[in-house]
């Protein structure tokens, strides 16, 4: 592995131990916190609904139920949260992950303190300090996919 991509991986692991990125499922109902208003309205249409079959000949309670058990399932949906970690191997590659984070790799910047530790290593080619040099000139920020793809 280059030291470019040490560097990096370094600062992704520092990134995903602060932002707490484990991949794991974790129960966190901010959803429904910040969205009341949204979440209201779902469960009063759901209750109209359960209303409607329950008023209905058509329906039998079997339908009601499997009504209950479906809004019961999905609401689930509601109360987890994922928080991905992040990894120089996903950058340009469809993945699931980029449901969650996106193309983080465009958005989150290499903060300049590493790409100065770049630049100060004696490990590191002179052709590739001068390719920094010149996205900095380029750009206000360098991103991780501009480090990780000159390699």
């Amino acid at each position: 592995m280059s030291t470019v991509r040490e560097i990096l991986e370094r600062e992704l692991t520092r990134i995903n131990l602060e932002e707490h990125r484990n991949d794991k499922i974790v129960f966190d109902p901010r959803f429904i916190v910040e969205k009341k208003g949204l979440y209201g309205i779902m469960v009063a249409m759901f209750a109209l609904t359960i209303a409607l079959l329950i008023y209905s000949d058509i329906f039998s309670r079997f339908d009601v139920w499997v009504c209950v058990a479906i809004f019961v399932v999905l609401n689930g949906f509601f109360f987890f949260h994922i928080n991905p970690s992040y990894h120089l191997a996903d950058i340009d590659k469809i993945a699931w992950k980029n449901c969650y984070t996106g193309e983080w790799y465009r958005e989150i910047p290499v903060r300049p303190a590493v790409v100065q530790q770049i630049l100060d290593s004696d490990q590191v080619s002179e052709q590739s300090k001068r390719e920094i040099h010149r996205l900095q000139q380029l750009k206000a920020e360098i991103f991780f996919r501009d480090l990780a793809k000159m390699h």
